[in-house]
């Protein structure tokens, strides 16, 4: 699997963030009329999520572009975002709850939207792949070392090759 491979999941992922935290998360129904409330709407939980989304995608972007895979920096962004949206679809759990138990005559509703999940799903994508870079940059980090190694072996005159068990000498 490529860098720019994997920049380009990375930034799918962190448009799919973004997306998500602009589609509407809940519904609010009642009184003959429909209410649709977006991520970043009150209480501004994915306006959080969008700054994250955004982050995420200018990583991908570099990623595919510069052909850099900070391995550290994606892993740690991936992370974040996908603990941010975590917490914002939690709290809008709770703020169902909320409603729903000052509702007691039924009048109003309160339902979740398809938003949510969207922005779940793209989190889980950055995730994924922020935990892919980061393994291949430790596989790659430690093929160099081999190499590296072989080759200041090799130019001492001394013989480099592995024994019968595989080990190497």
């Amino acid at each position: 699997m490529t860098h720019r491979l994997l920049g380009r999941l990375l930034l799918l992922g962190g448009a799919v963030v973004v997306l998500g935290s602009l589609l509407p998360w809940q519904a609010v129904d009642g009184l003959g009329t429909t209410l649709n409330i977006d991520g970043i709407d009150s209480p501004n939980n994915g306006v959080v999520t969008l700054i994250a989304g955004i982050v995420v995608c200018v990583l991908g972007w570099r990623m595919i572009d510069a052909g850099d895979h900070p391995r550290r920096t994606v892993l740690g962004a991936a992370v974040i975002t996908a603990g941010l949206a975590a917490w914002a679809l939690l709290d809008a759990s709770n703020a169902t709850d909320d409603v729903t138990n000052r509702l007691t005559d039924g009048v109003i509703s309160l339902d979740r939207l398809y938003g949510q999940w969207v922005l779940l799903a793209g989190a889980a994508l950055v995730l994924v792949v922020g935990a892919l870079n980061a393994r291949i940059a430790t596989v790659e980090r430690v093929q160099r070392e081999v190499d590296l190694r072989e080759r200041e072996a090799g130019a001492d005159g001394r013989v480099v090759g592995t024994t019968a068990g595989g080990a190497r000498t």
